[in-house]
């Protein structure tokens, strides 16, 4: 008798503490909407931070230089943006069109096979590009230095 009791009671608890099969998708399916939900909030607080940055900026000289030079941003979303960007220092030019593709850290990169720029976002108003071996201008001039947005 205390047998059959025992067994009794081990088929009840197994049976309760499994879940049926729709039981346990439903649960499966909470979980990945809640992971879903997670991803698109932070993906969309993302490109709403970056879409900030989208507008004109200006670049003078140090030193009393004669030039200037001006960026223009445009965020496409997911993480890209369009750029113009021209500079003159004294008697040299360059400009320079393409994609800029950012990482979460608020950082963007332009890289072609003649030139590579690290564009490093800075509390909404400045952008400071940083160039790295770029061949797309004569040596006398180039892209890199802070461009603070135009008003």
């Amino acid at each position: 008798m205390k047998l059959r009791v025992l067994i009794l009671i081990l088929i009840l608890l197994s049976a309760c503490s499994k879940p049926t099969q729709q039981e346990s998708n439903s649960a499966s399916h909470a979980v990945d909407s809640v992971e879903l939900n997670e991803t698109i909030d932070t993906d969309s607080e993302i490109d709403a931070e970056l879409a900030l940055y989208s507008g004109q900026f200006e670049w003078y000289p140090e030193g009393g230089a004669e030039g200037g030079g001006s960026l223009s941003l445009e965020y496409r979303g997911n993480r890209e943006f369009s750029f113009s960007l021209s500079t003159s220092l004294n008697e040299c030019s360059a400009s320079l069109k393409g994609t800029l593709y950012a990482d979460r850290s608020q950082h963007a990169f332009y890289q072609s096979d003649e030139c590579f720029l690290h564009f490093n976002f800075l509390l909404g108003n400045t952008i400071e590009i940083i160039e790295d071996n770029c061949r797309e201008h004569p040596n006398e001039c180039g892209f890199e230095g802070d461009y603070v947005r135009k008003n």
